[in-house]
């Protein structure tokens, strides 16, 4: 029978289906190396969630979308810092793949099973907690000058909540987080504090400040308001 000769030209491509994922939230920040922020000068700082992440991609819920093949730098809570490049975006943020060596790669993917192990001994869990992280963080912010912004809720409470976003208002700034009218009390790292007008009751909160997204003609990070313009749930925008 005759052999059939191997080509010596070619190499096995690895298949990103058969490594170790974990498909789940994993709270941290990113940097895009490539941005500015608009007074200083400096980098800015977002915050972020995964939506999923193996040692060779990462997707990401996030407040400011970077561009296809954008330098980003992540810190993601248990698991460090992650460098690479942005391979695509989503509706609510990216997929960016992970520059690192080999044995960091392996390193990764060993840090990866650990957070999974330990999703699995979360679920019985049942502190009551004061401040507690939305099931979907994305949400809108009105601003000041009457322009819209996407934003990422952190965390909230039933008397405010941590955002991150393109902007930052001044501290006392009036402004309106999903349908909740709020005023800044604090700037942090990744973003800025909000207080409530009222307190909320924590049964229904998440439906007043998460998931909206402005519906016309958008701009990627902050849209102008028009007549027009409505803002109504992300879910209801889904195809």
């Amino acid at each position: 029978m005759l052999k059939r000769k191997v080509p010596t030209d070619i190499v096995r491509v690895a298949d990103r289906r058969l490594e170790i994922r974990y498909v789940g939230p994993i709270n941290g920040c990113y940097v895009l190396s490539d941005r500015r922020g608009m007074t200083k000068g400096d980098v800015e700082v977002y915050a972020c969630r995964t939506q999923s992440i193996s040692p060779s991609a990462v997707a990401i819920t996030a407040p400011v979308i970077g561009a296809d093949g954008e330098r980003v730098t992540a810190r993601l809570d248990g698991l460090g810092i992650l460098r690479g490049r942005i391979e695509r975006q989503t509706s609510d943020g990216f997929v960016f793949l992970v520059e690192c060596s080999d044995a960091n790669r392996a390193k990764l993917a060993a840090q990866i099973d650990w957070v999974k192990k330990k999703s699995l001994r979360k679920h019985d869990d049942k502190r009551s907690f004061k401040r507690f992280q939305p099931r979907d963080p994305r949400s809108t912010i009105a601003l000041p000058d009457g322009s819209i912004a996407k934003c990422f809720v952190i965390d909230m409470s039933r008397s405010g909540a941590a955002v991150s976003a393109y902007a930052r208002p001044e501290l006392g700034a009036r402004v309106v987080l999903g349908t909740l009218a709020s005023h800044v009390i604090r700037h942090l790292d990744v973003g800025f504090a909000v207080e409530f007008d009222a307190a909320q009751d924590a049964e229904g909160l998440e439906s007043l400040t998460t998931g909206f997204a402005p519906i016309g003609d958008i701009a990627p990070d902050v849209w102008p308001v028009h007549a027009s313009l409505k803002i109504e749930r992300a879910a209801d925008l889904a195809d």
